[in-house]
């Protein structure tokens, strides 16, 4: 299952900025999950290729972009819901 999960998450959502990330972000305390998004990237091959979301012709651009940024798998590269919002044109009002 864990694997399954990974691969779906790397294949849709992993560019190489945020893999490199997120290998960076998880120390020894997660090394389980280290080898595991390690040995999924293994797996990725001209017959068996990724499916990011970036090329899903589907969808347009500028949501493609919103949700690249959003599930970023680098923690340092996400971006916030307010940043999201203001992306989309809204703006956040605070108070009266």
């Amino acid at each position: 299952m864990e694997r399954s999960v990974a691969r779906r998450l790397l294949s849709h959502f992993g560019d190489s900025p945020g893999l490199v990330g997120l290998v960076e972000h998880l120390d020894y305390n997660t090394a389980l999950w280290r080898d595991l998004v390690l040995d999924v990237t293994k797996e990725f091959s001209p017959e068996n290729p990724r499916k990011p979301f970036s090329m899903w012709e589907d969808f347009d651009e500028y949501f493609r972009d919103l949700i690249m940024k959003m599930t970023s798998l680098d923690p340092a590269r996400g971006i916030t819901a307010r940043e999201a919002l203001d992306i989309l044109g809204f703006r956040m009002y605070s108070g009266n």
